[in-house]
Parts: structure tokens; C-alpha cells; sequence
């Protein structure tokens, strides 16, 4: 018997989809010629052709360019025998592409850079188009053709193949999907399950025996103001928290990169030539591919260097143990084709992954679009805006959206200002606006996101416009949250001489506060809603509904605008009439 080929694994796959299959209507035929050519699967739905399957190899990416080419000729020519071929599906054993044959009319249907071919600066159009925007796995953990078998043999295989023609059966009963939330999911998965407890202990081994490793973790741990315990099982737990942020600083950094080398083709060959190299089980060699890769992004782009360069966590080598499962999400990005991604799509996805933990901590929630435009829409014109708990920059992302209708587009970029105390949140932000100023970039505008790491409470703004939506943190979190030892000293002075003021008052009113007194034109907050009703309110009403300010207070009755804060809400926009 001879070396496996797409055509051994092509057998195996025959079989499993004509086991789980049949029991949904799908059948399939192997070996179907088309002219000179021949596909690998034609599969049915109630007996009838519905979609070509092509196998690739597991070393062929589906994001690659000329794949699309070929995927797009070969689908136009399975359609010539078979009118009523609805879908082309690409696989490389690892996961499946599923492109749709599109009805509509050319001119109504949004051209994507899937419509671009190769060397072209003028769209072709197809009418070929992804039905998912990301790729569904059968086999992730397949390395070679010799794994031909694990469609077989594997749980993993059987369900995710099964899972995909349900997905499949829907499609072609009408239903849509947006697979952004469960992709946001398995790159968290992934994530948390890098930073499993063998890796832990083996950064915990390092810090104990590796002079580099000590330094690096000393380094992190007083920029966030936290002494290092003298109890192990403590330490372990701190450490773990270290290694979330770090695998989590990483793979922002690489999803950048594959935005940016869509645009890029040395970038891209850069990447797919330093990818080839990674062994899982070398952390030195890792560490260094990556660190040669950020560093050629900066000096390639001659810009984004708040973004890849090096900073404290990244001084942090991930142990052997992280890697393995890095790998996996690493192959899994690198399926994604990122150039057909909407904006909006990536932009969730980033905002998304902030790490759950830290996320709650600093009193960080995700804010829905429709909130964040609805305070936005209170600004009467273009001036400057700040943000001081910028998260991942919602609001200044809709801050650009809505005043660039009206606006020079570089001259809104110019007017958003940044702060917020977490250094991944800062990043984030900075990816955010980068990727809502590419248009503007690409054209030659020299863009610095204005975002900064920063205490808010550590000095004066003046600006225009402040619109937030600030943390929530309570006041036995504040030690923890909020990096800087003197806070309470910081936050006493923004209430200085406000009677009856309780000092155990949430952050968020310190901030309501602090903005009342510095913004020129206005503020825009999202708060809970009891400052309202309690007695410790009485200060805020005093000041927010006095007859000197021009006060809008909304509150939703049917929903709640936090899917996550355990908090009703209220939106109140203030503006202080001189």
C-alpha cells in the first residue's frame, strides 16, 4: 500500500458523510469528472446536487490567495454541468470554506476583496461568496495527509463533521448565520486553555530558577502596583493571571498583523515564511520568530508601533506546556480570510477578547453600539473628545462613525483622545481607531491614535466633549483595579468640598465629577441608575439636575443595555450653560 493522498482521505470522508449524512438527506459520489478536471466529492441533499466538496491538503491554507483563484474557476465550471449547484465547499481536512451561489443582482450585492483576482486593481465580479465568514473545523488537530483516518476514528471529527452538514441543511433551507460570537468563543477557548495549570507551573519553575524569567515577572508586577506574595499557591495564581494577559497580548498583535497583511503581500510572505519555522515544543524559538515578525511590521508599515512594540509582558517567554494549544489558534487564524471580513466584524472581535477576569475587575462591559450612538448623537459638532475609560474604544468608534458623515474624516481621527488604566485596553483601543483610520492611512495621513495609558485621576483635561462609559468597580476592588497606590488620595481631591459626598462611593461617580468639571461643551455618561434614588445620590442630583445644567436622562424599560453587568442603566447627557 502507497503513501496516503487527498484521494485515500477522500474515500473515508465518502463514508462518514454517507453515514451522519443520510440520517440529514445528504448523500455524495466520489470522483466526479468535469471535462478534463475532476472534483473529490459531489455531494446531495434529497437526491438532488447541491454542492462540489474539493480536499486539499492539511498544509494548504484557505485563506490563500491563489486558492481563491482556482476555488472560483473550478466552482464557475461545476455550475455549466449543474444549473442547480447552490454550493462549493473547500476543505483541507482541518476546516471547510463554504461558498454560495448568489442570486441577487451584481449590482445590489457589496463587493468584497474576494471579487478581486490576483494582480487586479478592478473588481471581477463573482457570484460565488462565503456563506460564513470564518471557516468550520472537521479535524483542527490534523498535521498531514496520513491523518486520514481521524474523520474516522476521532469523536472530534465525527461531531464536527456532523455539526457541519446540520449547518449545511440549514443553509439550504434559508437560515443565515453569524459565526462572530462563536468564533470570539474558540479563540477565548483556546486562549484560556493555553494558560492550562502545566504551564502555570512551568512559568512558576521559571520564576524560581531562571534569573530572566524573575526579572520579566518583577517587571510586570510593579507596573500594575502588586508585590509579589510569599505564598506559592498565591503566586501561581498571579503568575496564571500573567500568562492569560501575555497569550492575550500576543494573539491581538498577530490578528493585527493579518489585517495589515491584507494589504501587503511581503508582509504576508513574511509571516507564511516565519509560520513554517514554529516548533510548539521551542519557547526561545517561538518567542524570537514573533518578536522578528512585530518588529518587521513596524519597520514595513513605518507605523503602528504602539501596537508591535515590545513592552513589558511581552518580555515574558510562554512555557512549552502554552504552546501546543497555540499552535492550534494560531493555524485557525491563519484559515480566516481576513480581507473579506467587514470592518464592524473585526472590531468585535478585538473588543470581545478582553480576558473575562480583568474585564470584571476593572469594571469593564461591553456597551452595545445602538447605547454608544445614542449618547454620541447629543454632540452638535465636531471638537475634541475624551474618553477616559476607553475599554477597547466603542465610543470613539462611534464617535467616528457618526461625525465623519458630516466631517473631514481626518480631522474627526485628529479630534479622539484616549485614556484608560489597562495597558491591554489602551492597545486595543489604538487597534480599534487604526482600523477605522486605514482608509485615511493607506492615503498617506500620518495617524497616531491619541490613547494613552493612564490614571484619569492623576491630572486635568480640558476638552470638549467627555463621553464614557466608566467602571463600576466598588470601593474594596479600588486597591486592586486601579494601579495606584494613592488613590484614594486622588479621588478625594475630585470630591473636595462637595457636601454630604460618601466616600464610599462607586468610581463612577468620581468620574461623573471630575468630567462635570472639566468638559467644555458636554458630557455623555452611561451609569447605573440608583445615584438617582439613594441617598448617597443626593450630591449628583445636586450638581447634574440643578437649574445651571441642561440635563438628559434615558432609561431603557424593556431591555437591558449590559449583557453582562449586573446593573440597570441610565444615559445622561449634561451640558453646562454659561
Amino acid at each position: 500500500m502507497g503513501e496516503p493522498t487527498e484521494w485515500t482521505y477522500e474515500g473515508e470522508l465518502l463514508s462518514q458523510v454517507k453515514n451522519i449524512g443520510g440520517k440529514l438527506g445528504f448523500d455524495a459520489e466520489q470522483e466526479l469528472k468535469i471535462g478534463k478536471g475532476r472534483s473529490d466529492l459531489l455531494l446531495k441533499f434529497k437526491d438532488k446536487p447541491i454542492a462540489v466538496i474539493e480536499i486539499k491538503k492539511p498544509d494548504v491554507d484557505l485563506s490563500d490567495s491563489s486558492l481563491l483563484d482556482q476555488v472560483l474557476r473550478y466552482a464557475d465550471s461545476y455550475r455549466k454541468y449543474y444549473r442547480d449547484l447552490k454550493f462549493f465547499i473547500v476543505h483541507n481536512m482541518k476546516y471547510a470554506d463554504v461558498y454560495r451561489w448568489d442570486e441577487s443582482k451584481e449590482a445590489n450585492r457589496q463587493i468584497n476583496l474576494m471579487d478581486f483576482m490576483e494582480g487586479s486593481s478592478k473588481p471581477k465580479i463573482s457570484k460565488w461568496v462565503r456563506a460564513f465568514d470564518f471557516p468550520l473545523p472537521i479535524i483542527p488537530e490534523t498535521k498531514s495527509i496520513a491523518d486520514y483516518r481521524m474523520i474516522s476514528t476521532t469523536r472530534e471529527g465525527r461531531e464536527n463533521l456532523e455539526k457541519f452538514l446540520i449547518r449545511l441543511k440549514e443553509l439550504i433551507e434559508g437560515k443565515s448565520f453569524d459565526l462572530t460570537d462563536e468564533t470570539i468563543e474558540k479563540i477565548h477557548g483556546y486562549i484560556e486553555a493555553a494558560a492550562n495549570p502545566g504551564a502555570v507551573e512551568q512559568l512558576f519553575n521559571n520564576w524560581k530558577n531562571n534569573k530572566e524569567t524573575k526579572d520579566a515577572v518583577a517587571e510586570i508586577l510593579k507596573e500594575k502596583g502588586i508585590e509579589i506574595p510569599n505564598n506559592d499557591s498565591k503566586m501561581k495564581e498571579i503568575l496564571q493571571y500573567v500568562l492569560k494577559e501575555a497569550i492575550y497580548t500576543f494573539i491581538m498583535k498577530v490578528m493585527f498583523y493579518y489585517i495589515l497583511q491584507t494589504e501587503d503581500a511581503d508582509m504576508a510572505n513574511k509571516l507564511k515564511q516565519d509560520i513554517a519555522e514554529l516548533k510548539p515544543s521551542e519557547p526561545e524559538l517561538f518567542k524570537k520568530i514573533f518578536d522578528e515578525v512585530f518588529k518587521y511590521a513596524i519597520e514595513r508599515t513605518g507605523d503602528f508601533e504602539e501596537v508591535f512594540k515590545s513592552n513589558t509582558v511581552d518580555k515574558l517567554t510562554i512555557p512549552p506546556a502554552a504552546l501546543s494549544k497555540l499552535d492550534l489558534l494560531l493555524d485557525f487564524l491563519k484559515q480566516i480570510s481576513w480581507s473579506s471580513l467587514r470592518s464592524d466584524v473585526i472590531g468585535k472581535i478585538f473588543e470581545k477578547l478582553i480576558h473575562e477576569e480583568r474585564r470584571h475587575l476593572l469594571g469593564q462591559f461591553y456597551t452595545k453600539d445602538i447605547v454608544a450612538d445614542l449618547i454620541v448623537s447629543q454632540i452638535d459638532e465636531l471638537g475634541s473628545i475624551l474618553d477616559p475609560a476607553c475599554g477597547s474604544g466603542t465610543f470613539l468608534v462611534r464617535a467616528f462613525n457618526y461625525l465623519s458623515r458630516n466631517n473631514v474624516a481626518r480631522e474627526v481621527l485628529e479630534n479622539l483622545r484616549g485614556i484608560d488604566i489597562d495597558r491591554l485596553a489602551v492597545m486595543l483601543t489604538k487597534i480599534n481607531l487604526y482600523i477605522i483610520g486605514l482608509d485615511e492611512i493607506r492615503n498617506g495621513f500620518k495617524f497616531q491614535p491619541n490613547v494613552i495609558q493612564e490614571d484619569y485621576f492623576q491630572r486635568q483635561y480640558e476638552v470638549d466633549y467627555i463621553i464614557t462609559n466608566p467602571p463600576y468597580t466598588r470601593q474594596e476592588e479600588m486597591k486592586i483595579a486601579y494601579f495606584n497606590k494613592d488613590y484614594k488620595r486622588d479621588l478625594e481631591k475630585v470630591a473636595n468640598g462637595i457636601e454630604d459626598w460618601n466616600k464610599r462611593a462607586s468610581i463612577y461617580a468620581y468620574f461623573i465629577v471630575k468630567s462635570f468639571n472639566e468638559a467644555k461643551k458636554g458630557i455623555g455618561y452611561l451609569v447605573e441608575n440608583s445615584w438617582l434614588n439613594a441617598e448617597y445620590g443626593k450630591p449628583l442630583r445636586r450638581i447634574l439636575l440643578s437649574d445651571k445644567t441642561e440635563t438628559t436622562v434615558i432609561e431603557p424599560l424593556t431591555e437591558r443595555w449590559f449583557e453582562d453587568a449586573k446593573v440597570n442603566t441610565k444615559y445622561s447627557n449634561n451640558k453646562e450653560i454659561w
